[in-house]
């Protein structure tokens, strides 16, 4: 063999391993359930693309006809809260499926999930900073750090953690309404309501920028308050993952 010539080396099993998952590995029913997860999310979020984020803790109505009144009864039942618990399950079990087929195949978990979610974080920033503000991309990459940290844990745990995590916002919402606690006072969400809707429809390029990181900050923090039951949803996922029950 000449000096020159290359030796031609095999790749490593962990370069192979990290390449896109192929259509025979591919899960369809959580691919149906992640569409019609997002399909209900995109019903709740309709109604604010059209008015502003505060207006039902202003006590204000989007509509006065019964048409309207009817419809938003029905997405509070059938909708509100429903499709984002959904959706944090199926994040928790897509989560334990890449950790198990990574591990079957000798690569290294960590690094890629930690690329992924930074670059799930920087999507997020954007599109509520620059597109629209009712972001959730946010909130799922930083408690997908916190899920992180259950990597390693017996699906047991996973479970009990789980349901912990469910009780802490009955416990919250049960102490609020016990100590009569609000969020705000509906004036002071009437105030934001005008200024929101004077932002969008009369103010300039920076005016909506302000007022964009205003209301991203305001979803964000509801997130993250909202947090013990969007990490209980992705423990239950990643137990039912790490089972291999939809497998």
């Amino acid at each position: 063999m000449s000096e020159g010539s290359a030796v031609p080396t095999a790749k490593p099993a962990s370069v192979a391993a990290l390449s896109p998952t192929t259509l025979q590995e591919r899960i369809a029913l959580l691919d149906v359930l992640r569409g019609f997860a997002i399909f209900g999310i995109l019903l709740f979020n309709m109604a604010f693309f059209s008015a502003p984020l505060y207006l039902q803790m202003a006590g204000m109505e989007r509509g006065s006809g019964t048409g309207d009144r009817a419809t938003e009864l029905l997405i509070r039942f059938f909708i509100q809260g429903k499709f984002y618990s959904l959706f944090s399950f199926l994040f928790g079990l897509g989560f334990a499926v890449q950790m198990l087929r990574a591990e079957a195949k000798g690569a290294r978990f960590a690094p890629l999930y930690r690329r992924r979610l930074l670059a799930l974080l920087f999507i997020g920033l954007v599109h509520a900073y620059l597109i629209w503000m009712g972001d959730i991309l946010t909130i799922y990459a930083l408690f997908g750090f916190l899920l992180f940290l259950f990597r390693s844990r017996k699906p047991k745990t996973l479970l009990v953690w789980a349901v912990i995590l469910l009780l802490v916002p009955v416990l919250l919402t049960a102490g609020m309404v016990a100590g009569k606690a609000s969020f705000g006072n509906p004036e002071d969400f009437a105030i934001l309501v005008q200024k929101s809707m004077n932002a969008y429809s009369r103010g300039g390029f920076s005016e909506i920028m302000v007022q964009r990181a205003r209301d991203a900050l305001f979803v964000t923090m509801g997130g993250l308050f909202s947090g013990p039951g969007i990490l209980a949803m992705l423990l239950l996922g990643a137990h039912f993952g790490r089972q291999q029950m939809f497998q």
